[in-house]
């Protein structure tokens, strides 16, 4: 699997390396993600894993969404 592209990344959801596409994503964005809710809601919340289950279940939903094929025109972002 290319490792450099996020557009195959994301066509991988849906194929028999579903499991190393979502590795990888997590990988990359998941961090960046918990740093983002962090920023937008850090006068909402008081701990640190409300930020951390948000992006956990933000990651999941695009894991699901992708293996029951929700999301038909991921091979193509620009569209």
């Amino acid at each position: 699997m290319d490792r450099g592209s996020v557009s195959r990344l994301l066509v991988g959801l849906q194929g028999k390396d579903a499991k190393r596409a979502q590795a990888e994503i997590f990988r990359r964005y998941y961090p960046e993600l918990v740093s983002e809710i962090r920023h937008r809601t850090r006068a909402v919340f008081t701990r640190a894993a409300d930020e951390e289950d948000i992006a956990a279940s933000a990651m999941m939903v695009l894991f699901d969404g992708a293996a029951k094929e929700k999301f038909p025109r991921l091979e193509d972002r620009r569209t």
